[in-house]
């Protein structure tokens, strides 16, 4: 009798469709990985994605490619032939590898679907031509994949719990009859002054902190160093101008300077931020630096679902907006794959940043603490429960901004109502600010980031600290967020902390002391519309008690006296040549100096 050694190729079936799609899903996802953290780590680029990301995306990538290998798997079991698993396989693969190129084809789509045909084409190739070698192959690592993705998924959320808990333990318990004062700093995103009922605003949007400035020092001109968010977070983090620091556009603070949370965590106090704005305050932006506790992306099925390129792209916002039939169908069929380089997330809203915040600081004991607040509801799309939306009626177009600070005002107020309860509050310096302000058609401009104009740099400004700060004290002087990392090491006694600036106490214990002058600064935006100020170059503005300076990125200049003119409307420049010329030389003197100074 002879026994034939040779067993026929195998055909593959349904298993074998499935195991090919979450191979491709989980390499598809890890590579995307792997290309964000090139950006990250070698071009030393902003990423916008969750630091869960690692293993979000490749169950994503997955979730995405089974329905499609759901139908072929009913086919290979219906019609029992290779091709049909090769051809899954080309499908599978085309469609994972045209997602991961999906952020780079902005330009040639077309490229990259034929560059991603012709991956998956060899790839199919390969497997029809030897299955017998590959399918084995590919369900173990199928296998293996899903097991190493659940791993990440359970272990690397816990490990970050466990070495912030372990770096919180290693902070002694404060022993002293009189503990540290802590540091509670709340920026409340985009929320600009003249918004604000405690700054004059005919709609009753900050009740609350109306009450609470009876025990403060409120200041009416304080002004941030830039129109928008990464910036001015590093002036408010660090005490340098917008200028100085290396957060930019598409690039995180780098080391250069050491942040506030390394001062206190370097003596001994608890630091934990508790962050909203994903696009320029998370993990990637390098404000995270010196934080035991940094919380950021939420861990939810909204963020998972997003962290893929077809999920990101328009087309899929527009699906998860169809209202009918048809519009899935013009989704489909006109699709819109643009991405948005700051990726969609899922969103944290102002109750969310409180709970977190309270809940770590139950935790402490008696450690001091420094931690940031950044509340995001007042940036566009805002946001606000609807009891808000009810409660603020705005005839100037702006409702649902008054809405969301209404709602931010509620929130501020239960988080120092809570502190209080806990014997906390009277120790800590609380200080309430914003990182910049908003525009509503002044200048025929909305929005902010791209320009320098009065209502997109005038922010709020409290500080209530009942052992160093006067009470129900309202400062006129024009003052720079520059000054308030300063501000916080001083009233803190943190005297041999290294941070520039001039403490705002001066302001209200010696009005003819001076404080740094009041600069903001914005580069040259990329890919922005041309009407955009920014859209010309970098832009620098001044300002002192009365008079607020602007030079555009093509030279031209701009001068208004905002005490007479609050909206701007009248430029000095343009009706009397040459009334910028001295505003002109003290910019630049103080440009030279700084550059003599540092060296750039």
């Amino acid at each position: 009798m002879t026994i034939d050694s040779e067993r026929p190729p195998r055909r593959g079936g349904a298993l074998d469709v499935l195991a090919i799609a979450v191979a491709a899903g989980v390499v598809a996802g890890l590579i995307h990985w792997a290309e964000l953290q090139f950006a990250r780590h070698v071009l030393h680029h902003l990423v916008w994605f969750s630091r869960d990301f690692v293993w979000m995306s490749p169950i994503v990538y997955t979730l995405l490619l089974l329905p499609l290998a759901g139908i072929f798997a009913i086919l290979a079991t219906v019609v029992a032939r290779p091709w049909v698993v090769s051809l899954a396989a080309f499908f599978l693969f085309w469609v994972a590898t045209f997602g991961v190129l999906l952020p780079y084809s902005e330009v040639a789509r077309i490229a990259s679907l034929v560059l991603a045909a012709g991956i998956a084409i060899q790839l199919a190739r390969w497997l029809h031509a030897a299955p017998d070698r590959w399918l084995p192959r590919y369900r173990l690592f199928a296998s293996a994949g899903a097991i190493l993705v659940v791993a990440m998924a359970l272990v690397l959320p816990r490990w970050r719990a466990h070495t912030a808990d372990s770096a919180l333990s290693a902070i002694p318990v404060s022993a002293a009859p009189e503990p540290p004062p802590n540091v509670l700093l709340i920026i409340l995103d985009t929320v600009r002054a003249a918004s604000m009922s405690l700054y004059g605003a005919s709609v009753p949007s900050t009740p609350r902190l109306d009450a609470w400035a009876r025990d403060a020092v409120v200041f009416d001109e304080a002004y941030s160093t830039a129109p928008w968010t990464l910036p001015s977070h590093a002036s408010l983090f660090t005490g340098r101008y917008a200028g100085e620091v290396t957060a930019d556009w598409k690039t995180p603070l780098d080391r250069a300077d050491s942040t506030l949370a390394e001062q206190f965590r370097a003596r001994g106090y608890a630091t934990g931020a508790f962050m909203a704005n994903m696009h320029y305050t998370a993990w990637d932006s390098g404000l995270e630096r010196g934080f035991i506790a940094f919380d950021d992306y939420r861990r939810s099925w909204a963020q998972l679902v997003r962290s893929s390129s077809w999920t990101q792209t328009r087309m899929y916002d527009e699906l998860l907006g169809a209202s009918s039939l048809q519009d899935v169908l013009q989704a489909l069929l006109h699709p819109n794959l643009s991405i948005d380089m700051k990726h969609t997330f899922d969103r944290k809203y102002a109750r969310q940043v409180s709970r977190q915040f309270l809940d770590w600081q139950a935790g402490l004991g008696q450690r001091p603490f420094f931690a940031v607040l950044n509340y995001f509801d007042a940036h566009q799309p805002y946001y606000s429960p609807r009891q808000f939306q009810q409660r603020v009626r705005d005839n100037e177009g702006m409702s649902g901004y008054a809405a969301a600070i209404a709602y931010l005002d509620t929130s501020i107020d239960s988080v120092l109502i809570e502190l209080q309860r806990r014997n906390t509050l009277d120790n800590t310096l609380v200080i309430v600010t914003s990182d910049h302000g908003e525009l509503f058609d002044e200048h025929g401009l909305t929005g902010h980031a791209h320009n320098l104009y009065r209502n997109v740099l005038r922010v709020p400004l409290m500080i209530r600290f009942p052992p160093a700060v006067p009470q129900g004290t309202r400062i006129a002087k024009a003052i720079s967020l520059r000054d308030v990392a300063a501000t916080i090491v001083d009233l803190t006694d943190l005297s041999q902390a290294a941070v520039p600036g001039t403490s705002l106490r001066v302001t209200w214990t010696d009005s003819a002391s001076r404080t740094s002058p009041v600069l903001a600064e914005v580069s040259r935006a990329p890919n922005v519309d041309l009407s955009y100020p920014t859209a010309k170059g970098p832009m620098k503005a001044l300002l002192d008690d009365s008079t607020h300076y602007i030079r555009n990125g093509d030279g031209t200049e701009e001068l208004y006296r905002y005490r007479e003119d609050a909206f701007e409307a009248r430029n000095l420049e343009s009706h009397s040549s040459g009334s910028s010329l001295p505003w002109r030389a003290l910019v630049d003197s103080f440009l030279a100096v700084r550059q003599r100074r540092d060296g750039r």
